[in-house]
């Protein structure tokens, strides 16, 4: 009886740890986002669009618009722990965004919002 009971949690640390291993990071993007537009300008910021995204990993979740690790993207604020777009739009225009979430160990998973 205890051998079957170590090789079944063996066989559960295996598959949890390969599943884990693969998926850390859960991104899970809010389904639709109203902006307010100014003199035809829009400013996103990528946090803004997370609905509860989670990782295994930390609590301390990063945001960005593309996979370029927070620490190279041009666009990423870490005193906020997000990127900044700043566009240009017309009243009504609907767009599509991709939003990246990073956990401390740089894994990420993407979700996309309109």
């Amino acid at each position: 009886m205890k051998k079957s009971i170590i090789i079944l949690i063996a066989i559960f640390i295996v598959t949890f740890h390969g599943l884990s291993a693969q998926k850390l990071v859960i991104a899970h993007c809010v389904s639709r986002v109203n902006i307010s537009i100014d003199n035809g300008k829009a400013t996103i910021v990528a946090k803004d669009f997370d609905d509860e995204s989670f990782s295994f990993d930390t609590t301390q979740l990063r945001f960005t618009f593309s996979d370029v690790l927070p620490s190279n993207d041009s666009l990423f604020d870490p005193s906020i722990g997000s990127s900044v777009k700043i566009l240009d739009v017309n009243p009504g225009t609907t767009m599509t965004t991709d939003i990246y979430a990073w956990d401390s160990e740089n894994n990420h998973d993407k979700c996309n919002c309109e």
